[in-house]
């Protein structure tokens, strides 16, 4: 599912991005950036908020795991929702980093976030 959502939402946003490169305006590539990642963000508090309420309560009270198996299972979930977010947010970085960087705009934050981690 976040695989066809990924796909749609970097399909679109790069329409916005050629659209705008087609009439000459660098200026509103920018804005586009920030509204594709606006739009981004507001989508992974939404999966967060389901995934955080939904997910676990169903791993916690519906599915049949053992008992000592429990916490793992909760590791691997919170792991997973963890790597579909950052997925979902670097669509938008990566789209940018293909259209904003030719224009003089220097956006690569996941290298950024990389070296604060290292």
């Amino acid at each position: 599912m976040f695989l066809f959502l990924n796909t749609a939402m970097s399909n679109a946003t790069s329409r916005f991005f050629t659209f705008e490169i087609g009439k000459g305006k660098d200026s509103e590539i920018s804005i586009i950036f920030s509204v594709s990642l606006t739009t981004h963000l507001i989508i992974i508090g939404i999966i967060f908020l389901l995934c955080e309420s939904i997910g676990v309560w169903f791993l916690n009270s519906k599915m049949v795991i053992p008992e000592d198996r429990l916490f793992a299972a909760n590791v691997v979930l919170q792991v997973s929702i963890i790597a579909s977010l950052i997925n979902i947010l670097q669509v938008p970085y990566l789209l940018g980093k293909r259209f904003v960087i030719p224009f003089g705009l220097h956006m690569d934050f996941f290298r950024m976030l990389f070296s604060l981690l290292v």
